[in-house]
């Protein structure tokens, strides 16, 4: 530009007047000069065109179909365009897999989280201490909208996991594939499930920070193979973390699968035989006539008999509780409305869902009518044996006395 200047700064000299000796400005040579800037200024052109009304990952996928452009020149000048496009976009992916902040101030990253997250976290950061239950949330969004400090929370049924954040197909540029996107989506819900369920603040605080700066010079790149390490790295960091949290012995996820297998699905072979000769008398009368309180009592006193006491702590032992279908229809006995439920809270009721206990209340269902029939027959033949017994013996005397069987 300043070569530009200085010749146009020459005089051009008129028609029949000699050459100057310096160089001036001619048309051919400002189309020599203008021709470069013009091939990017239409490529420029092109890419307003196709970018018109997009924003975010859409954008940057718009550019990016651009940059396999045959032509050598467009397609090096759309790459350089596609990096400064894919620097923000990568530094809201650092920022959510390391620290599970959703920067996106205008709707543009391909993660979105429902409208009720803000809310439930804000609350699980501030009082909660980070017991903020997974499948039950307190409805603090009722507080935002205007409820006043005194109107009691209801509890809502939300999944923190399932139901508050997703990848929104539409704003997922094209060079990020399916897989990666999930790996970035699993990677910020697990920072904000070690941080609002579990409350480990101090670790993410601690391990992410310095993790999350080092990547931020991989995302100033904006290249997709640094974009992919980056994930893994923080993938494999956090969900190391979060087996090791879920695992230890603040939620002891191991423990409350033997036990639900023990329990629920009634592999403690003396507990489940204690249980049956309690309740016996209590669940052959009418379903309606039944007492949750004396089966609880039952059931306390079973596991005291059996061996479980000294398998599980009081921490297990106390989540188990005996139920009755409300639902009860003329009819039916204590038998068929008799269950045992396991209570979970916090981070466990992430795994232990609804439908995944539901699933196992059916099988308990199942296997409680198999051990009573199990119990009948072997009460059946014990007393079938008594009698068998008990005749041969009257045979063989009556045989010894010489008298006719």
């Amino acid at each position: 530009l300043a070569v530009m200047e200085a010749h146009a700064a020459e005089p051009i000299p008129a028609p029949g007047e000699p050459e100057p000796p310096g160089t001036y400005l001619t048309l051919r040579r400002l189309a020599v000069w203008l021709s470069e800037p013009t091939r990017r200024m239409r490529v420029l052109a092109v890419l307003a065109d196709a970018t018109q009304g997009l924003t975010g990952g859409a954008l940057a996928g718009a550019v990016h179909a651009h940059s396999q452009h045959g032509d050598p020149f467009v397609a090096g000048y759309v790459r350089k365009v596609l990096h400064a496009v894919s620097v923000p976009l990568f530094d809201m992916i650092r920022r959510w897999v390391f620290e599970g902040v959703l920067d996106d101030p205008h709707a543009e990253f391909f993660v979105r989280a429902a409208d009720w997250v803000g809310a439930s976290t804000r609350v699980a950061r501030g009082d909660l201490d980070g017991e903020l239950a997974t499948l039950t949330l307190a409805a603090a969004m009722d507080a935002a909208a205007g409820s006043g400090p005194g109107t009691p929370i209801t509890p809502v049924t939300r999944d923190l996991w399932r139901q508050g954040y997703w990848v929104e197909g539409g704003l997922l540029p094209g060079f990020i594939g399916a897989g990666l996107a999930r790996k970035v989506l699993r990677a910020g819900k697990s920072i904000n499930f070690l941080q609002d369920v579990c409350g480990d603040r101090r670790w993410v605080q601690e391990a992410c920070a310095p993790a999350a700066a080092a990547a931020a010079r991989a995302a100033s790149c904006g290249a997709v193979e640094a974009l992919e390490r980056l994930v893994d790295e923080a993938s494999a960091l956090v969900d190391r973390r979060l087996l090791e949290v879920l695992r230890g012995p603040k939620y002891a996820l191991g423990k409350h699968f033997d036990a639900i297998g023990r329990y629920l699905l009634l592999g403690q072979g003396d507990f489940v035989t204690a249980l049956m000769d309690l309740v016996g008398k209590e669940l052959s009368q009418d379903a309606r006539h039944v007492s949750e309180i004396t089966l609880n009592h039952a059931l306390r006193t079973a596991l005291t008999c059996s061996s479980a006491c000294k398998v599980d702590d009081e921490e297990v032992t106390e989540r188990l509780r005996a139920r009755k279908d409300r639902h009860a229809s003329a009819g039916e006995t204590g038998w068929d409305v008799f269950s045992l439920a396991y209570d979970v809270r916090g981070p466990l009721a992430t795994v232990f869902t609804p439908a995944a206990m539901a699933q196992y209340l059916r099988v308990f269902q199942l296997l409680w009518r198999l051990k009573r029939v199990e119990a009948a027959l072997a009460d059946t033949w014990m007393v079938v044996r008594c009698e068998v017994e008990r005749t041969l013996w009257r045979m063989a005397k009556r045989k010894e006395q010489g008298c006719e069987p």
